[in-house]
């Protein structure tokens, strides 16, 4: 059962509003310890009180740079993300150029997220880009995305906070289609939905969920095993406990990588598993996925790629 901290430990806290005083900052950050959150997002001002009130904890320290219309010049942004891990922020949260994205200006913002970007990875902290979309049309938001990729970004996130609108589902869902390689897309959501989301945990509805998708997996893996019996004498696979891929050996004088086309021709495909090999060989061996496929298809699949195997003899 997930807890109350294992909560905690998924939300990234926030004190950016310019009402606030220091008594405010600091009831915020004695929150922060007390729940050990992931990460304390506070203004630039605040970074070193923040550091020094969570000495000692798990706490990350975040801030903000160009925030919040991004408008800044890009060796303004470069300077405070400097003074802001002089103070002791380890995350960085700045807003693109939203005025030059939308003027088409892609090499000028690609350069000032990359500027942010280097002079923090130098020193070991993470940036996340903040795409405020509420001003972007869908196309947009795919090429901040892109853009921000392309600059070395760590994350990208929807919005400051201080927009017309805030997060929405649908961008969170464009934006992880657009997101490639080792970036992430990072919600930056209400409170709301951070309760929703404890509601829902509380109540103890996330361990039904999974039951419900570890019973199917466990079908589809037997369909998938059950199916090695119709393969050539001398066939041998594992029957893992865990994950979602099965590796399997033809007899030795049986080439899976040479057998790939005939497969397809049948609408069935495996990964030939010479490629996971630093020096080739075992060309007889391969891997097959059960996670993508209903049992019905799973067992059709294995037919075909049965009688293929077959056929070769």
């Amino acid at each position: 059962m997930i807890t109350p901290h294992d909560i905690a430990k998924m939300l990234d806290h926030s004190l950016l509003k310019p009402e606030m005083d220091e008594a405010t900052i600091r009831r915020g950050l004695e929150v922060a310890k007390k729940y050990d959150v992931a990460s304390i997002c506070v203004r630039p001002c605040d970074v070193k009180l923040a550091r020094e009130m969570l000495e000692g904890t798990q706490v990350h320290v975040s801030t903000v740079v160009g925030f919040p219309h991004g408008s800044n010049r890009t060796e303004v942004k470069v300077l405070e993300a400097q003074l802001a891990m002089d103070d002791g922020a380890t995350e960085l949260d700045m807003v693109l150029n939203i005025g030059k994205l939308l003027s088409g200006a892609d090499d000028a913002v690609r350069a000032d997220i990359k500027a942010v970007v280097d002079a923090a990875h130098a020193r070991g902290a993470i940036v996340k880009v903040i795409l405020e979309n509420a001003y972007l049309t869908d196309a947009q938001k795919v090429r901040a995305c892109q853009l921000a990729t392309e600059a070395g970004a760590d994350f990208v996130k929807t919005s400051t906070g201080f927009a017309p609108s805030g997060a929405k589902l649908d961008d969170l869902k464009l934006m992880r289609k657009c997101v490639i390689g080792k970036q992430s897309s990072d919600l930056h959501c209400p409170l709301m939905t951070q309760a929703i989301v404890d509601s829902y945990l509380r109540k103890g509805l996330l361990r039904p969920h999974i039951e419900r998708i570890t019973g199917g997996y466990r079908a589809q893996l037997k369909a998938m095993l059950d199916g090695f019996a119709a393969f050539p004498a001398g066939t041998a696979h594992t029957s893992p406990e865990g994950g979602l891929f099965v590796w399997a050996s033809l007899p030795e004088d049986m080439d899976a990588l040479a057998l790939l086309n005939k497969a397809i021709e049948r609408g069935v495909a495996y990964v030939p598993g010479t490629h996971f090999y630093a020096n080739g060989g075992h060309v007889n061996t391969f891997r097959l996925n059960f996670s993508n496929s209903p049992v019905e298809k799973i067992t059709e699949g294995m037919e075909k790629l049965a009688a293929v195997m077959n056929e070769s003899r």
